[in-house]
């Protein structure tokens, strides 16, 4: 991509930013709906995608720099003569108290201060309802002392009026707790996308700091033992919590047989306030909640799961790289020759079945690809439907898509890793020849 066409569409977004600001602007000046124009996106879709793409134009630039001029994590200091052929610290990665946690924290402030009015209005409505209960009471008594005709029809007429506020004011009460339910759990989703940047974050801070000292000349693997030990302690903390949560779902389950046992009795007097269907229904509703509450935390769980497991996925490779380097380095700082040629003959059949594994991984991608086109297919002939049918389609959509994307990063580390080969062999083959050259002095 040159220059021009990064900024030009960088600028063609702004440009139509514009032009949906103006659109709004002059619905709402002739009292016409914001959104009114079905062929226009929405302001808010066009400013996430000007973000989206103004970091994608950075990294492009970025990415053509020459490699000396290409600063790393941690104020890396390059030197064009000595810049490393690998890195197994992700520069790119979003940190800690970075803009993307900022977006994050935002967010969830935003959904707070919802709820904060959430709550004003339903003072603000409770206390309309308790006037107009009072004045309903005020009229019964009247009600009961008053005989039919004309007069009775007004106060039958007037209780009517201050109940039917009253529902009302219930029925908007109970929107406001379900936009109020929405919000508690947006909170909670901001606040696990925050922990799991902070993870990853965390993360390769550790595998930069033990890379940095790597570039210095020592090794300090046993650096990253802490943060091994505390993803173990987080997935052992997190398994124990989603067990708790599935034993309570399965102890509601227990409860809502004997519920629905009861649901299915006649009512024998319809003139109760309350009776048994009524309160095992009432409870039902409340129980299928709580399952829900529970489905969505275990599912929180998960996915805090899946960033350690990712982390772990990261370290082990990071160590095994670690070790290679390790035992490269100190062959040619000993200038055991037989080390060095045993090490350099490794390290060419790693460089052959790294070769071999990607050309695998890359058929197993394909072939996953082709699955879930078929299953994406499928989905759009469901477009407008939501089925269980629907839904088995979907979960397997989203089952080969995660495969998929797993695929790629192992891709990815296994290009690393030749990388690593790559630069290991020319240190050993550097330091052979200049072991020749001592010899024939």
């Amino acid at each position: 991509m040159s220059a021009e066409e990064v900024e030009g569409s960088f600028f063609a977004i702004l440009t139509q930013l514009g032009n949906v600001h103006k659109h709004e602007v002059e619905a709402v000046t002739k009292g016409l709906e914001r959104t009114s124009s079905e062929a226009l996106p929405t302001i808010h879709e066009l400013v996430k995608e000007l973000v989206t793409q103004h970091e994608r134009e950075i990294q492009a630039v970025r990415v053509q720099l020459p490699v000396s001029l290409q600063k790393l994590n941690n104020e890396w200091v390059v030197d064009a003569t000595t810049e490393p052929l690998w890195h197994i610290g992700d520069p790119c990665l979003p940190k800690k108290g970075g803009p993307e946690q900022q977006e994050l924290e935002q967010l969830a402030e935003a959904r707070r201060e919802k709820n904060d009015m959430s709550n004003k209005a339903a003072a603000s409505i409770k206390e309309e309802i308790q006037e107009q209960e009072v004045k309903m009471l005020k009229i019964l008594n009247e009600l009961k002392s008053s005989s039919w005709g004309p007069i009775e029809i007004d106060i039958r007429k007037r209780v009517c009026g201050h109940v039917r506020a009253m529902e009302n004011g219930d029925v908007q009460l109970a929107c406001l707790r379900k936009e109020q339910l929405l919000n508690i759990e947006q909170i909670r989703v901001a606040k696990v996308d925050i922990w799991r940047l902070q993870c990853h974050a965390d993360s390769n801070d550790a595998i930069s700091e033990v890379e940095i000292a790597l570039r210095s000349g020592d090794n300090k693997m046993e650096k990253l033992e802490p943060t091994e030990r505390r993803l173990r302690s987080h997935e052992e903390t997190m398994e124990d919590d989603v067990t708790k949560a599935m034993q309570k779902v399965q102890d509601i389950i227990s409860q809502r047989a004997q519920l629905e046992a009861k649901c299915g009795k006649a009512q024998d007097d319809v003139w109760k306030v309350t009776y048994e269907e009524h309160d095992a229904l009432i409870q039902l509703w409340k129980n299928t909640f709580e399952m829900l509450a529970l489905s969505w935390k275990q599912s929180h769980v998960r996915e805090k799961q899946l960033c350690i497991m990712e982390d772990r996925w990261k370290l082990l490779h990071v160590q095994t790289m670690l070790r290679r380097q390790e035992d490269a380095e100190k062959a040619a700082k000993a200038g055991d020759r037989a080390a060095m040629e045993s090490i350099c003959a490794r390290l060419e059949d790693l460089t052959v079945g790294f070769q071999n594994e990607a050309v695998s991984t890359k058929a197993k991608i394909a072939d996953l690809l082709e699955k879930a086109t078929e299953a994406q297919t499928q989905l759009r002939g469901f477009k407008h439907v939501q089925t269980v049918e629907s839904d088995k389609v979907r979960d397997n959509f989203l089952l080969l898509s995660f495969i998929v994307m797993v695929e790629d990063v192992r891709l990815a580390w296994l290009r690393k890793e030749q990388l690593q080969a790559v630069d290991l062999t020319g240190l050993l083959r550097r330091a052979l020849a200049e072991s020749e050259d001592l010899d024939g002095m």
